[in-house]
């Protein structure tokens, strides 16, 4: 399936999504990197580990669980890119 900026029109802008959209694990996994993204933001500009000050410091489980679990989403989105690439591959017929 793809989405495209408007009825009937293709081009270099499609949208490729998987086929039937994502499923549950995949937008929890895009959910997780987008909460990852925007504590390394806060890292970056204001110097403030949000998970640090919600579950402790780093040397706290609750606090590695928390980041071992964003890693985990990050390393299980690889995926889109593949799928992206391979979509694309049979969407041009090679």
């Amino acid at each position: 399936m793809a989405l495209r900026d408007g009825p009937g029109k293709s081009g270099d802008t499609d949208l490729i999504v998987c086929k039937g959209g994502f499923g549950k694990v995949d937008q929890l996994a895009l959910i997780l990197i987008i909460i990852g993204a925007l504590n390394w933001g806060l890292v970056g500009f204001l110097q403030f580990d949000l998970v640090m000050a919600l579950f402790g410091e780093t040397d706290s489980i609750i606090s590695r669980i928390v980041h071992t679990i964003v890693g985990l989403a990050g390393v299980y989105s690889i995926k889109f890119l593949f799928e992206r690439r391979e979509q694309e591959n049979t969407k041009n017929g090679s």
